[in-house]
């Protein structure tokens, strides 16, 4: 009935925006009639997405867009000239956006690639894979949602995904992970080093040389703590396969939510530990 559709499409509208990775359908959205879905998995991507960018940068976004429009209707229809606002897009909202767009390029291309004839078999003609990928590619930077059973990758993709969890959401977002920036300027700072340069230059701003340490120290932190949890996993759950224990770790880590089926596996004190890797993961390093 109506009320079933309209209480399905605001909680998964919630679950999607804030990257909660949550589903009410017994067998969430790989069941069949969304699975091959794809205008619903471009709606609830789009929505995860925004909401792994962050409220400032959306709401930053969406002022220049506003003005952007105005400033053309001005033109067209009252013969106003355009004002020029440099500055109206912050340094900080093209950065994150930057990085973000380059995620969703790299994660959905990668997915592709590497499942085109796997994974992404069963869904017909060149669109139908892409619109998947495009999904699955997004969804392991926090949303946790999946259209594919994670069961279903092969071990390439696994590890990417793996490596998308790591990397995360923006920071100041409903999403987790060690965040892009830090990602961003850590790499970015590296090829600075091998490079032979001093001074990490980002979109004409120069990159201050505590940002650059902080962002040093949370990679050496995280990989830690991610050690400690992995370590601790094998102690507490020695049966579970090494694999399945990796991608359980990060996705936690990162408050994915995504798994290789293990999680009511888990012993108690396994879950101890998965606890508490989602609550550093989420306050931070």
């Amino acid at each position: 009935n109506h009320y079933d559709h309209l209480f399905f499409s605001v909680f998964h509208a919630i679950s999607s925006f804030c990257n909660a990775g949550f589903t009410t359908l017994p067998d969430g959205l790989e069941k069949s009639s969304l699975r091959f879905n794809y205008s619903f998995q471009i709606v609830l991507a789009v929505s995860f997405i925004l909401g792994g960018l962050g409220y400032i940068i959306v709401l930053n976004s969406y002022t220049y867009i506003k003005t952007k429009i105005i400033d053309i209707f001005s033109f067209v229809f009252k013969r106003n000239a355009m004002i020029s606002r440099p500055w109206l897009m912050s340094f900080n909202t093209r950065f994150i956006f930057y990085i973000s767009m380059l995620l969703v390029l790299v994660g959905t291309g990668g997915v592709f690639v590497l499942e085109y004839f796997g994974a992404l078999q069963e869904h017909p003609g060149f669109l139908g894979k892409l619109c998947t990928a495009f999904f699955t590619g997004t969804t392991p930077r926090s949303a946790g949602l999946s259209v594919i059973p994670m069961t279903a990758l092969s071990m390439p993709a696994v590890l990417f995904i793996i490596l998308l969890m790591y990397i995360g959401a923006s920071p100041g977002s409903t999403g987790g992970g060690i965040k892009n920036t830090t990602f961003a300027v850590a790499l970015l700072n590296t090829v600075n080093i091998i490079r032979g340069k001093e001074r990490l230059e980002i979109l004409g701003r120069q990159i201050a040389p505590e940002s650059v340490q902080k962002a040093f120290a949370i990679l050496f932190l995280s990989i830690l703590y991610l050690g400690l949890t992995i370590f601790l996993l094998c102690i507490t759950d020695p049966l579970i396969d090494f694999k399945s224990i990796v991608f359980e770790s990060f996705s936690a880590f990162s408050t994915v939510g995504l798994s290789l089926g293990i999680t009511h596996q888990l012993s108690s004190a396994g879950k101890i530990v998965i606890v508490f890797a989602m609550f550093v993961g989420r306050v931070g390093m």
